[in-house]
């Protein structure tokens, strides 16, 4: 039950959640089970530029902004595909290489973003966070986030909680 909940769903570090590599994130679970979870920051960009990065892309895809999807595997760049499905409805994957990134990106009801690195957890670990307020879950309508600028996103999706987070007491002591 949980897995499902926790699959594409967004996830917001808590505002009062320190100054950590994840402080004021905004979190896409692409894909959470019992072994573990993977995700994206989208609000992070990173301090490169895909072009710097790989000098012989497209134009249609130098054109997008990098981010920091995660601490983990940072040498390694990921292209988060989002396809309008319509009713704004989206589906999202990870183009398995630059080739399939490129025929994404030429798709007008796809946006394709380049990552380094992603975000991960051990089994149960994420849970345990939800369980401890570390990040607050939600069911944004992630079409709608995207057409944010990153430096709007975390408060676009902190508006739609529906609720100010900075009024509910985390659940643990070690936000301080």
């Amino acid at each position: 039950m949980i897995e499902q909940t926790i699959n594409n769903s967004l996830l917001l570090a808590h505002p009062l959640g320190g100054d950590d590599f994840f402080s004021g994130s905004v979190v896409w679970i692409i894909d959470h089970q019992s072994s573990g979870s993977m995700g994206f920051i989208l609000n992070k960009p990173a301090e490169i530029s895909l072009e710097r990065l790989l000098p012989k892309a497209p134009a249609i895809l130098n054109q997008k902004r990098v981010l920091m999807g995660g601490p983990v595997q940072t040498d390694r760049l990921f292209f988060l595909t989002i396809t309008d499905l319509g009713g704004r409805q989206a589906n999202v994957d990870l183009a398995e290489n630059l080739q399939d990134a490129i025929k994404c990106a030429l798709d007008a009801t796809a946006t394709v973003i380049p990552m380094i690195g992603y975000a991960g957890w051990s089994a149960g670990q994420l849970e345990t966070e939800i369980q401890r307020d570390v990040w607050l879950l939600t069911q944004p309508n992630l079409l709608d986030l995207l057409e944010q600028d990153c430096e709007h996103r975390y408060s676009a999706a902190q508006a739609g909680l529906g609720f100010d987070p900075l009024l509910m007491a985390p659940s643990r002591s070690d936000y301080q």
